[in-house]
Formats: C-alpha cells, structure tokens, sequence
C-alpha cells in the first residue's frame, strides 16, 4: 500500500505557494468555554486581513451554518440598518455583521 508521500502528497508551510487557505469557522462553545463570543471580531478581522492577498475557504458547521445570515445582513444593510441594529435583530456580533458588510462592498 502507497503512502500519501509516495502518492506525491504533502504537508507544505504557510509560506509556500498556495491557492489559498482552509479555516474553520468557530462554533463548538466547548472549544472556548465561556469566551467563544469574544473571539468573533479578531478572527474576522484576520480572516479579513488575510483575504486581501488569497482566497480563504471557512468551513462550516453545518448546513444550517452554511446558509448564513450573509443575505439578511446585507439586505438590512441595504434598507440602511446600523451594524448595531442588525447584529441585535440578527443576534449576532457587531463585529461578524461589519466583515459581512465589508467582504461584500460592491458586490451587491
């Protein structure tokens, strides 16, 4: 039986040339007992500096995960909700709410 090595695979470091880079979308409150919700705005905000040079892929829970809140953010954001009102009506962080908005500015 072949390994993944003789099969040409490998494990190459973050500064190798890549087509982009895999996360995993935060969600497990076991993970970050008590804290996972302060952990939100500077994983956006790396997920947001890193999406200025490559493509990033974020895994997600689920299906339910996967059909995100994107499209209400940003159809409140176009009736011209604040950041604040809508992470209150959508329940989510300030902070997930500006990255949507941001990531999606002229793509809307």
């Amino acid at each position: 039986m072949k390994t993944p090595k003789d099969l040409g695979f490998y494990f190459p470091a973050e500064w190798h040339k890549h087509e982009g880079t895999w996360l995993s979308y935060p969600h497990n409150e076991n993970s970050w007992p008590g804290k996972i919700d302060t952990i939100f705005p500077s994983y956006h905000k790396f997920i947001a500096e890193l999406s200025k040079s490559e493509i990033v892929n974020i895994n997600v829970e689920d299906e339910a995960a996967k059909e995100n809140n994107n499209d209400k953010i940003l159809r409140l954001h176009q009736l011209g909700m604040s950041s604040v009102d809508i992470a209150k009506e959508l329940n989510l962080g300030v902070g997930e709410v500006k990255l949507v908005i941001n990531l999606f500015k002229g793509a809307v």
